[in-house]
């Protein structure tokens, strides 16, 4: 399998084959540093250095091709102007490898099954807020009141986790979790009232240091219910894999944190 546009130059013989078991050595973090810079990119979700056998790298043209190699479960190496979130999050979940990169690539082969123990964290953006027990992340344009949203889900007795982006992380069991970013802890950044300090304000059970997500809220100040959203809400697939989603116009002014907190105990029912 090839990628249109021109090699880099003097670019590697790539194997005839799947590499035996035996060439640990393939997987070595040695080896995969040098892949990407052989592509000229970065690893966004990293291959395991533990495998038993070797994989092609699939090139991707655009997002699309890359969900339908991860669905195969396929490392893939793709541009980075066509890397988005919910790419991240299905090669996670996928337990495959995601390489971005600046420049076209020749036929290559890496190494890509058979992770070692947890799958690493990536950072997503989006709100993370413990709500009863149940991890709730807020995702939105800029303006569109998540942080305010936050802010009032705190008042109301609800934990923050993290604000603007977290750490994800999947497992099979107990599935999607969400930490704070280092350094980023406590912190809620409000328009008009600038960075707070959650646990100054609220006290140190405010704060929860992780959380299992649950369901994703986007707020959408341009959505325009549909006759079935009407009567049901607009319910569809988060980012992460397995996720559900709501979308919750934010045109007019309303109760959010009232909403946020009904909308966690309705996804708990379906």
């Amino acid at each position: 399998m090839s990628c249109s546009g021109r090699p880099p130059t003097n670019p590697p013989e790539p194997p005839a084959g799947p590499a035996p078991a035996a060439a640990a050595e393939d997987a070595s973090p040695r080896a995969l540093n040098a892949l990407a810079e052989f592509v000229g990119g970065r690893w966004i979700v990293p291959p395991p250095v533990t495998h038993t056998d070797a994989q092609a790298l699939r090139c991707a043209e655009d997002a699309g091709q890359a969900r339908t190699a991860i669905r195969n479960g396929a490392t893939v190496a793709l541009p980075g102007t066509a890397l988005t979130g919910d790419l991240k999050a299905a090669a996670l979940a996928s337990q495959v490898g995601l390489l971005v990169h600046d420049r076209r690539t020749p036929v290559l082969r890496a190494v890509a099954s058979g992770w070692a123990g947890a799958a690493r964290p990536v950072i997503l953006p989006g709100q993370l807020v413990d709500v009863h027990g149940r991890g709730l992340l807020l995702t939105g344009p800029a303006g569109s009141g998540k942080s305010e949203a936050t802010l009032g889900l705190v008042e109301r007795g609800h934990r923050l986790v993290a604000d603007d982006a977290f750490r994800a992380g999947f497992q099979p069991r107990p599935g999607w979790q969400g930490r704070p970013c280092a350094g980023a802890e406590g912190r809620l950044a409000v328009r008009g009232l600038g960075i707070l300090d959650m646990s100054a304000l609220f006290g140190a059970g405010a704060l929860a240091t992780g959380t299992r997500i649950h369901l994703e809220v986007t707020l959408d100040p341009t959505l325009r219910l549909s006759p079935t959203g009407l009567l049901t809400g607009e319910w569809d697939r988060s980012m992460l894999p397995g996720i559900p989603r709501l979308r919750l116009p934010t045109r007019d002014p309303r109760n959010l944190p009232l909403l946020l907190e009904i909308a966690v105990r309705q996804s708990a029912l379906r």
